[in-house]
């Protein structure tokens, strides 16, 4: 197209900073590295297991031995007494009976415990960990998100506030107009003030919580909003799967284990058996013998006072209320959490709602300037801050709703159906300015990518008025220069003049703009910033021709990605209606790559588009016409034919008449074919200057 070399200078004079790369809040949990505290956890846990195998082993067999030396004087039958000293020594094995058994068979149970527990602790430390990953991801896209939308807002404001100043010492505004778009100007710079400020933290913060790296070209992506999570009695599993439940449900269901009370709890006894050597200084040899034994200790009182009733009972009762309430907790935090996030859902509802009327207010004043006149000055004026406050409801009512889906996901990522419990439909962004199709009458447009005429002086811009008028167009897609977007506020009188006589003329103006680079992740930043830089300019729509081709053939699948999602990001920015034109070859049933361009345009906010069609043969057009809107009934088509002097003469009319094209016209109007767009007004024999007539 004759606009590419020009936006891709735009493009080039645009990019100030390195390239950007996405950073999804998924990736940053799929790599999460632990925290210290999770690291302190999992070095308990490895102590208990070690206590835990102590346990085990001092539950069996256990090997004793002792030697002892002493001088005895024993006193003979016969009245005698010997006296010598002796030597032995003792070596055996023991074994746990009745009390002391259940004693060490409850050690090695407790210790298991303290294991079990303090392995869903870590768990439920790592889960506090994520959620605070999510809160703090969403802070820093809200932060980054309002930074990036309040870099064009700021030049719009300098040019509100100039014109406001301009206009009150000329005594056409009054002081407290002005006073009133001061503050409520200054109101909207200090939101973007404080999320500059924060958004080097909060992308710190997000980095530690992580254990990533992150830079400051990192960009972080707007978090999902699911629209039904399941009600509170739908979430009974993923609560009794909780790490916290579990670890008081293990602790119960061990205590319901040992809570039996038998008459030798409390019976401290074991079975030995031993081998033993003695010698004595006084006679030659040694001694030995093999004893066994069985040793027991009781409490007297236990004999004789009352049963206090069992330790272990009541152990599994006091465990039994503390999984009770533990669960109670959860549900509790649940329920409250489900509710706000509703309502959550309903101010972000409320802030689209706002948003969207907001946008449409500031649409029908700009475009009732040049008949409101001096009247509708304030009212323009007052429009612009109601729009830029209503964006910045929506990305803090946006923030909000997320946090409190971070708190729903604390429970909901543990169970087995967090899909369904949080929902599978999904919040829409709006997009920009109202749906496109505003009107059934067909469309006769013509492609204008050098707009100087029209912009300039008033007898050129009648002219070519006219001559568009009587040749049946009805809207025209305006391209603008590299020298023109640095300077949009020098485009708004001439804008008014040109729409508000091609409104009278019955024709509609479109922004177009094109540049393939735009596709690119490097360069699609570049769009977005100038999208909100010309919103201050009173177009009825925007019309994007992105050309993948362009770029270099084959077409790679990653491509046609970078492409719905440049187109999609442009129509959440945009304040008008945006369409799309491309070749017609994505759009037909030879097309076969793995991601479907139609089938996802859509849902991201554009359901018109103009096909590329560049043939001679109208028979072949209105087949492939046909055929695109037989196989993506979702979209409404338009048929883009070509005049231009660069093409062979089988796929352009250039050298026709106007006679010769409107016969053209009437054929495919008679084929079902309404919506016609011609590529481009210079190549048209109706320009004035042309000989096609």
């Amino acid at each position: 197209m004759l606009a590419v070399s020009r936006l891709v200078f735009l493009a080039l004079l645009m990019v100030t900073s390195g390239t950007a790369w996405a950073v999804t809040l998924e990736s940053l949990l799929a790599d999460m590295t632990d925290s210290a505290e999770v690291r302190v956890q999992e070095a308990e846990q490895e102590r208990l297991a070690i206590e835990h195998q102590y346990r085990i082993e001092e539950r069996g067999w256990s090997v004793f031995g002792g030697a002892d030396v002493g001088h005895f004087r024993e006193l003979q039958p016969d009245g005698n007494r010997d006296d010598y000293t002796g030597f032995g020594a003792s070596v055996g094995l023991r074994y746990p009976l009745l009390g002391t058994l259940d004693e060490r068979e409850r050690a090695v149970n407790d210790a298991r415990l303290a294991l079990t527990e303090k392995t869903y602790e870590t768990r439920l430390r790592r889960s506090t960990q994520r959620f605070q990953l999510r809160q703090s991801y969403t802070d820093w896209w809200h932060a980054q998100a309002v930074t990036q939308w309040c870099e064009p807002w700021r030049t719009i404001a300098r040019e509100e506030l100039a014109s406001a100043r301009e206009r009150a010492r000329q005594q056409a505004l009054r002081t407290s107009e002005l006073k009133w778009l001061e503050q409520s100007w200054d109101r909207v710079t200090r939101s973007c003030g404080r999320s500059e400020q924060y958004q080097s933290q909060l992308r710190e913060r997000t980095a530690r919580l992580a254990g990533a790296a992150l830079s400051v070209l990192d960009q972080p992506q707007r978090p999902e909003l699911t629209r039904h999570p399941a009600p509170l009695v739908q979430w009974t599993d993923a609560l009794n799967s909780h790490p916290a439940v579990i670890a008081r449900l293990q602790s119960m269901e061990t205590a319901a284990r040992n809570r039996d009370h038998h008459w030798s709890d409390r019976v401290d006894s074991s079975f030995t058996i031993a081998q033993r050597l003695d010698r004595r200084t006084d006679t030659a040899g040694t001694g030995s013998g093999l004893v066994a034994g069985v040793t027991f200790e009781v409490p007297l009182a236990a004999l004789t006072g009352p049963d206090p009733g069992s330790p272990d009972s009541a152990r599994y009762r006091a465990a039994r209320e503390r999984h009770r309430a533990e669960l109670d907790q959860w549900r509790g935090y649940l329920a409250d959490n489900l509710l706000r996030y509703r309502e959550a859902l309903d101010e972000v509802s409320e802030a689209v709602d706002q948003l969207t009327l907001a946008r449409r207010l500031t649409l029908e004043r700009r475009q009732r300037l040049s008949v409101d006149s001096e009247a509708g000055y304030m009212a323009m004026r007052t429009a612009r801050i109601e729009e830029a406050e209503a964006h910045l409801n929506l990305y803090r009512a946006w923030r909000g709703a997320s946090q409190e889906r971070a708190g729903l996901l604390q429970v909901a990522e543990h169970s087995d159906n967090q899909a369904d419990l949080l929902g599978s439909e999904t919040v829409t962004w709006p997009t920009g300015g109202g749906d496109a199709r505003e009107s059934t009458d067909p469309i006769k447009a013509v492609y204008v990518w050098d707009s100087r005429s029209l912009l300039g002086e008033a007898g050129p811009r009648k002219l070519h008025l006219r001559a568009l008028a009587n040749n049946g167009f009805n809207r025209l897609y305006l391209g603008l220069d590299s020298d023109q977007v640095t300077r949009p506020s020098e485009l708004l009188k001439p804008l008014e003049a040109l729409i508000s006589e091609a409104q009278s003329q019955g024709i509609r103006v479109d922004l177009l703009l094109g540049d393939p680079l735009w596709l690119t992740d490097e360069h699609r930043a570049d769009l977005m910033v100038l999208i909100q830089r010309l919103s201050i300019l009173p177009f009825a729509g925007l019309h994007l021709d992105l050309e993948v081709e362009q770029l270099g053939w084959p077409v790679p699948e990653q491509r046609l990605q970078q492409w719905l999602r440049t187109v999609g990001e442009a129509t959440e920015v945009s304040p008008w209606p945006v369409t799309l034109v491309s070749h017609h070859r994505w759009f037909s049933d030879t097309a076969d790559p793995i991601t479907c361009v139609p089938c996802q345009l859509p849902d991201i906010g554009v359901r018109e588009v103009s096909l590329m069609i560049y043939t001679t043969r109208t028979g072949r057009s209105v087949e492939l016409m046909d055929r695109s809107q037989q196989l993506w009934p979702r979209l409404t088509f338009r048929l883009v034919q070509s005049v231009e002097a660069a093409l062979p003469d089988s796929q352009s009319w250039h050298g026709q008449t106007t006679k010769t094209l409107s016969d053209v016209e009437q054929s495919l109007v008679s084929e079902g074919i309404h919506n016609i767009e011609w590529q481009d007004w210079r190549n048209h024999p109706a320009y004035p200057g042309q000989t096609g007539d």
